[in-house]
């Protein structure tokens, strides 16, 4: 026998006890996000500044006093997420929001202000914010849009949606109307325009004198055509794209 072999009775043994090792499940690295802060008011942008720091999973990696700055520091600094008070520099901020969206790869903004009203607000959302939210919002209402919007989904206030179906929906004829481009049958734009105008799939179904299988059915098909994946989607792809609207 070999002088260096190993007992068979000491290798099963080791078997053995490699069988009843626990295997330690790999540790999930969190995230970070990065933030810039845009807010032309010191006190507020130290305080949020303070604020997102005290949070595990959010870093502040820039902030931005005016639009200029705003666009050298996202620039330079690549953050996630844009928290953006689009009234800074007498609303020049709104542009800034435009320029920020022309790159397809650029961050997502969070818009923190004051109540800005139903036309700023649907500007807002039509020039790229994924969140509109007011300067008085509790701070884990802020760090959970922050969150959705770096997931790619939408955060909107109660004001904020009902401003957006106002936009969507207004129509001085009163009938439904909708861009066909889509692809979207008459039938479908019916149903997405009851939609966004806050009825739901059993009223639409009483309303267009369907079975509501039939509702959900155009109303699945409307998602995928717009590549969208919920309601609240649906709305603001309708506001952006003007979907809901047969001027040019």
């Amino acid at each position: 026998m070999n002088a260096h072999a190993v007992p068979m009775a000491e290798l099963l043994s080791l078997d053995r006890a490699k069988s009843q090792l626990k295997v330690m499940p790999k540790r999930k690295v969190r995230k970070i996000i990065r933030v810039v802060i845009a807010d032309e008011v010191a006190i507020f942008r130290d305080s949020l500044e303070a604020l997102l720091h005290s949070r595990p999973g959010f870093r502040v990696v820039g902030v931005a006093a005016n639009t200029s700055s705003l666009l050298e520091v996202v620039s330079s600094r690549k953050p996630d997420v844009v928290v953006l008070d689009v009234a800074m520099d007498s609303m020049a901020g709104m542009e800034a929001l435009r320029e920020i969206g022309k790159s397809a790869s650029g961050p997502q903004v969070v818009v923190l202000s004051a109540p800005l009203g139903k036309a700023h607000t649907v500007r807002a959302i039509k020039l790229g914010a994924r969140a509109v939210l007011i300067k008085d919002s509790q701070g884990d209402v802020l760090f959970d849009a922050i969150k959705k919007v770096r997931q790619g989904g939408f955060w909107m206030t109660e004001h904020s949606l009902a401003s957006l179906i106002d936009s969507a929906t207004e129509n001085p004829t009163g009938q439904p109307i909708f861009r066909n481009k889509y692809g979207l049958t008459r039938r479908e734009g019916e149903v997405m325009t009851a939609v966004i105008d806050g009825y739901s799939n059993s009223e639409i179904a009483e309303k267009l004198r369907l079975s509501e299988q039939t509702v959900k059915h155009h109303l699945s098909r409307v998602f995928d055509k717009l590549g969208v994946h919920n309601r609240l989607e649906m709305a603001l792809f309708a506001v952006r794209h003007k979907v809901c609207d047969d001027s040019n």
